[in-house]
C-alpha cells in the first residue's frame, strides 16, 4: 500500500483555498438576499422604489417565463392570489436558477483541488484508496438522487399547486422556496462533481 503521505503528495496542491461551504454560502447569501429584498422594497407599490420594483419585475415577466418553460404555472388560483404575486415568484425563482447557474460555472476551476483535498481526507480516514474511492462513488450516487429529488419536487409542487395556491403565493416568506430550491441544487451538483473526481482519479492515476 502507498503511504498517505507519498499520495499525498501525489495530488494537486495548488488552487483556490476557498472550500465548498464557501461557495454554497456565498450563493445562498445572493439567491436568499435577492429574495428579501424584492417583496420588501416592492411592498410599496405606489413609492419610487417600490414602483421601480414593480416596473423590474413586470419587464421582465417574458425572461422568466422563458427559463422556466419547464416549471408551469398552476391553473385555478383563488381570488385572493394576484397575477403579479406569481409573477414576482416566478421572477425570483428564474433570478435563483440564474444564481446557481452562474456561481455553478464560476466555481468549476476550483473542482479539482477540492477533488485532492476530499479524497485525501476520505484516504487519512478509510485508510486506503479503493475504500476511498468506493465512498467516493456512493457519495457521487446521493448526491445525484438529491439533486434530481429536489429538480421532481420544484416541478411536482408548481404544477401541483392546486388549493395550496393561496399559501404558496400569498405569503412573501413562502418565496424563499424558490432560493432553498436553487441553493440546494447548486450545493448537490458541487458535491457530485467533486465526488465524481474523487472516483476517478484512481483510474486515472495507477
Amino acid at each position: 500500500m502507498v503511504p498517505i503521505q507519498r499520495f499525498s503528495a501525489q495530488l494537486p496542491t495548488d488552487g483556490p483555498r476557498r472550500t465548498i461551504r464557501d461557495a454554497i454560502f456565498t450563493e445562498a447569501m445572493a439567491s436568499f438576499g435577492y429574495t428579501l429584498l424584492v417583496p420588501v422594497l416592492g411592498s410599496q407599490p405606489e413609492g419610487l422604489i417600490g414602483g421601480a420594483v414593480g416596473w423590474w419585475v413586470d419587464e421582465t415577466v417574458g425572461v422568466s417565463e422563458t427559463l422556466l418553460f419547464l416549471i408551469p404555472v398552476p391553473n385555478g388560483f383563488p381570488e385572493d392570489v394576484s397575477a403579479h404575486q406569481v409573477a414576482t415568484y416566478r421572477h425570483i425563482l428564474a433570478v435563483s436558477i440564474l444564481l446557481a447557474m452562474g456561481c455553478l460555472a464560476a466555481s468549476r476551476k476550483r473542482w479539482p483541488y477540492w477533488a485532492s483535498r476530499t479524497t485525501l481526507s476520505l484516504v487519512r480516514l478509510l485508510g486506503g484508496r479503493w475504500a476511498a474511492r468506493k465512498a467516493a462513488l456512493t457519495g457521487y450516487r446521493r448526491m445525484v438522487l438529491g439533486l434530481v429529488a429536489v429538480t421532481l419536487l420544484l416541478f411536482f409542487l408548481e404544477a401541483r399547486a392546486g388549493t395550496t395556491a393561496a399559501f404558496l403565493y400569498s405569503q412573501s416568506w413562502t418565496f424563499l422556496r424558490a432560493p432553498l430550491f436553487a441553493t440546494a441544487a447548486f450545493a448537490f451538483t458541487c458535491y457530485a462533481a467533486v465526488f465524481r473526481q474523487c472516483a476517478l482519479w484512481r483510474r486515472d492515476n495507477r
